[in-house]
């Protein structure tokens, strides 16, 4: 039987879902997305698993992204604040730490409620949320997956390979092509936002 955790979980993703399939339209990246993520959540293999609850100290923006995101979505906020507590979170799963400034991942937290880390197991696919404090740069890396962000608050900076940076209000979908060399800035605002990564989800990303 699927505990009270697993039902948040489900009704978290029919809410992300249903925001997916707005936008989906507007661009073919998020509409591949999408059609992946359905697909996913069809199969067989798509199933509720146990999970060992754990926090980390760049939790505390997720619960700040939560409060402000109460603001102008409430039930996807209270969806957040119904699985933040029980799911896994993380600082840093795969990047030298050495090439970061110190203390640089105590203002990041990301989990999984899809994946092998999360609520539900898939095959090749991730989705989660991720959030950071207010003023940090996520430096340019990429990796083989074809990444969503669904920003949830602030107003953040972004940008692809040499391109320029542009600014990108909350609620905002960002799409990355497999590959494609991208990176984050947050402003004075925590970011709080729900990620995918639609296949080729264990070729880890790379600083570039």
């Amino acid at each position: 039987m699927e505990s009270a955790l697993h039902d948040a979980g489900r009704r978290f993703l029919a809410l992300v879902r249903e925001d997916i399939a707005h936008e989906a339209p507007s661009h073919p990246g998020i509409a591949s997305g999408l059609a992946r993520l359905d697909e996913v959540m069809a199969l067989e293999s798509f199933q509720a698993k146990p999970l060992d609850a754990h926090h980390t100290v760049g939790c505390k923006w997720v619960d700040a992204g939560q409060d402000i995101l109460a603001e102008t979505r409430p039930e996807l906020a209270e969806l957040i604040g119904e699985l933040k507590g029980g799911l896994a979170w993380q600082a840093n799963g795969v990047y030298p730490e050495e090439k970061f400034p110190e203390g640089y991942f105590d203002d990041w937290a990301f989990t999984q409620v899809i994946g092998r880390g999360g609520l539900f197991t898939a095959d090749d696919l991730m989705l989660g949320m991720f959030a950071m404090g207010p003023n940090i740069f996520y430096p340019k890396h990429n990796h083989a997956a074809p990444e969503l962000y669904y920003q949830l608050t602030g107003t953040h900076k972004w940008q692809r390979g040499d391109g320029p940076w542009t600014s990108s209000g909350s609620p905002a979908m960002i799409w990355h092509d497999g590959f494609e060399v991208h990176a984050t800035e947050t402003l004075d605002v925590p970011f709080l936002s729900i990620w995918m990564w639609s296949k080729d989800v264990y070729n880890w990303p790379v600083l570039t």
